[in-house]
């Protein structure tokens, strides 16, 4: 299999970062993540909708993440069998934050995407992991959000969509509860992000409720079937990953 038969995830802090400095007129390595993460906090849409998760969990991954690499079969499998209409005995996730890789013939709604990120976390942790982010900018801040029982799980990629990625990047992002997800299974219901979130376009929303579908065919997949799931990264895929030196590899 060839090194580059694989879109893999693009963290989307260090984008986000890199365009409030360039909006500023500075250069990248300007050390301003403290500054921009304070303006984060004091505008409640932004870090409420989008941002605060994606922080925290690419945050998260970077020490204890793992990388998920579906064979290009196992990938076409969970998007044609339509395993989102059965309802287990229990979903569950390998990790608690993974990035997913995408095969490059894999598209959703027609678009392509170069990667997912998926969270799945017990919502008591989120805070506790919330404020271990925030402290790693020097922020002392107690992060109290409003949350759920159980476990939660967090879907989100860079828009396929987006104009300008590099001034103003735009994430797409999905969150259910365990019971949200047996909804979303069984009777297609994706409700809004909570918090407030921007609403999606019709076009955003096929894709992201396809790239919801496929992650949470996977879960099913992966659920029914455990001992698929591999240690390791190939050796076809070595020198071609950029992600944190110490993410553990998953291969399906």
């Amino acid at each position: 299999m060839s090194a580059f038969n694989y879109h893999h995830y693009t963290p989307f802090t260090k984008r986000y970062l890199n365009a409030v400095k360039k909006q500023l007129g500075l250069p990248k390595n300007a050390p301003l993540d403290y500054e921009v993460m304070r303006h984060v906090l004091e505008d409640p849409a932004i870090l409420s909708s989008i941002n605060a998760d994606i922080f925290m969990l690419e945050q998260f991954h970077a020490k204890a993440g793992h990388v998920i690499i579906p064979s290009a079969a196992i990938s076409d499998k969970v998007s044609k069998d339509q395993f989102t209409s059965a309802n287990p005995p229990s979903w569950q996730w390998p990790a608690k934050v993974t990035t997913v890789s995408v095969p490059h013939g894999k598209t959703f709604a027609s678009h392509k995407v170069d990667g997912i990120l998926v969270g799945w976390m017990k919502s008591s942790e989120i805070s506790r992991h919330m404020n271990k982010m925030l402290r790693h900018y020097n922020i002392d801040e107690w992060y109290e959000p409003v949350e759920k029982e159980g476990h939660r799980l967090t879907i989100a990629i860079n828009s396929p969509m987006d104009e300008d990625p590099i001034n103003h990047p735009c994430m797409l992002r999905s969150a259910f509860t365990t019971s949200e997800i047996y909804d979303f299974m069984n009777n297609d219901i994706m409700l809004p992000t909570e918090h407030g979130a921007d609403p999606l376009a019709a076009e955003e929303h096929e894709i992201l409720r396809e790239v919801s579908n496929y992650i949470v065919s996977l879960g099913v997949y992966i659920s029914s079937h455990p001992e698929i799931v591999k240690s390791g990264q190939p050796t076809w895929l070595k020198n071609s990953i950029r992600n944190p030196k110490s993410a553990k590899y998953l291969t399906i």
